[in-house]
C-alpha cells in the first residue's frame, strides 16, 4: 500500500476546490497525513494585460492579494480535522503548485476540476490537466458541480429542509 505523509491540496477558493479540500482533509486524517493548503496568486507582471501599465503600485497590488488569500487559507485551514500546513506563493500557478509538492516531497496533490467545456478548455487551457502531467506524485482530481448539478442539488436541499 502506498503511504501518503504530505498531501498537497491546490486551492483557488472555487466550490471545485472546496470540495477537493473537504475530501484531502478527510484522507489526511485517515491517514493520519499532513494536509498542505497552497494557493497561487498569480504575478500581474506576467500576464499580457500587464503591458498596458498600471497607475497603482504592483507591489502594493499583490501584497493585498496575498494577504487576502492568506486570510482565505487560514480560515480553510480552521476548518480542517487534520494536521495542516498553508502556503501562498505568486507566480504562475501550474509551476508554483509544482515547486511547492517538490520542496515538500508531497506524496499526493489533490486539485479540483471546474469541469468546463470543451472551448474554455481550448482557450483557457486546464491549470488540473497540466498538473495531472506534470507532476511528480499522484494526483487526485475532485470534479466540482456543472450549474445544472449544482441546481439540482440546490433544489433537492431546499426540498429536504422543508
Amino acid at each position: 500500500m502506498i503511504n501518503y505523509q504530505r498531501i498537497v491540496c491546490a486551492t483557488d477558493f472555487s466550490p471545485a476546490s472546496e470540495l477537493a479540500v473537504s475530501g484531502a482533509d478527510d484522507l489526511a486524517k485517515r491517514l493520519g497525513a499532513t494536509l498542505h493548503l497552497v494557493h497561487v496568486v498569480q504575478d500581474p507582471l506576467q500576464e499580457p494585460w500587464s503591458a498596458e501599465g498600471f497607475a497603482m503600485n504592483i507591489s502594493e497590488l499583490v501584497n493585498e492579494w496575498v494577504s487576502e488569500a492568506e486570510r482565505q487559507l487560514n480560515g480553510l485551514a480552521a476548518k480542517c480535522t487534520s494536521t495542516t500546513v498553508t502556503a501562498c506563493r505568486v507566480g504562475r500557478p501550474v509551476q508554483q503548485i509544482l515547486d511547492y509538492v517538490g520542496e515538500v516531497k508531497g506524496d499526493l496533490l489533490v486539485v479540483g476540476s471546474h469541469g468546463h467545456g470543451f472551448v474554455a478548455h481550448m482557450l483557457l487551457g486546464s491549470v488540473a490537466e497540466r498538473l495531472v502531467r506534470q507532476a511528480p506524485c499522484p494526483v487526485l482530481t475532485v470534479r466540482g458541480l456543472s450549474r445544472r448539478e449544482h441546481g439540482s442539488e440546490t433544489a433537492l436541499s431546499a426540498a429536504g429542509r422543508a
